[in-house]
């Protein structure tokens, strides 16, 4: 990681992307990338970065194989199944509770 912070503080920028306010910046074979994500008046930066693979084996690598190899279409093909289903509560009035 302190490569990556490296890359931030002395990288030389490669990309500025406006409408997603992301910055791509390079050092050394590293990668960063700073994002800033708004939701209201709060901002938030977001900071991922890693080795750039050269096709082989590194630190940091996506180049493993899918562990779902077929389209999922429920929760139970992957095996988030409820053996019993119980509510030791009943929710009345769930409404009015929320709206406090």
């Amino acid at each position: 990681m302190p490569k990556v912070f490296d890359t931030v503080i002395d990288g030389k920028i490669q990309r500025y992307v406006a409408g997603n306010k992301t910055v791509i910046l390079e050092k050394d074979g590293y990668e960063a990338v700073l994002s800033l994500d708004e939701y209201g008046k709060t901002k938030t930066w977001l900071l991922s970065g890693w080795k750039i693979s050269t096709g082989e084996t590194s630190e940091v690598s996506a180049t493993s194989s899918p562990t779902q190899d077929r389209p999922t279409f429920s929760r139970s093909e992957l095996g988030a199944v409820l053996d019993t289903m119980s509510m030791t509560q009943p929710y009345k009035n769930v409404n009015s509770q929320i709206s406090r």
